[in-house]
């Protein structure tokens, strides 16, 4: 995955860090003229970076909010390299429990399983670090069910 930056990046003296686009390939060649970066390369799209689980607008289909910090490695070592999100429920309170195959979410060690909050921080009170995928949610009475391919689920309420 490459990415490209802002014309206005090239001229910005500052240490504040600017949010660069996606391509969903690699990016060849840059040439930044004036206000405009032109970018070329072997790739389809250019745009922000989402990270596994996105938001989008129900009737424009535009990204609201992405959640790049959703990363790393999960206690399943086998594959430690790939990171995803497989189900995704409403907790009934304007926040949602996401499930797949990662081991941090925002910096937090969080394993396949995290609760979000409405505003999309993870909640501390919630923890279930599951070995392995989750591939399923479903929240019946009060209670989360997951499904998966996993050996073992360490839950712990605080």
């Amino acid at each position: 995955m490459g990415v490209a930056a802002p014309a206005s990046a090239a001229r910005a003296a500052s240490s504040t860090p600017v949010p660069f686009p996606v391509v969903d390939g690699s990016v060849q060649s840059l040439l930044v003229a004036g206000d405009t970066a032109y970018v070329g390369g072997h790739f389809t799209s250019i745009g922000t970076l989402t990270g596994p689980l996105a938001f989008l607008g129900p009737r424009n289909g535009r990204v609201l909010r992405g959640f790049p910090s959703i990363a790393g490695r999960s206690l399943d070592e086998a594959d430690e390299n790939w990171v995803g999100v497989h189900a995704v429920e409403p907790d009934g309170a304007g926040g949602l429990y996401v499930a797949g195959h990662f081991g941090r979410v925002a910096g937090q060690r969080r394993s396949a399983v995290v609760h979000l909050h409405r505003d999309g921080s993870v909640d501390p009170r919630f923890r279930a670090d599951v070995e392995g995928w989750v591939h399923a949610l479903a929240l019946a009475r009060g209670r989360l069910w997951i499904g998966g391919s996993f050996r073992s689920l360490a839950a712990a309420s605080g």
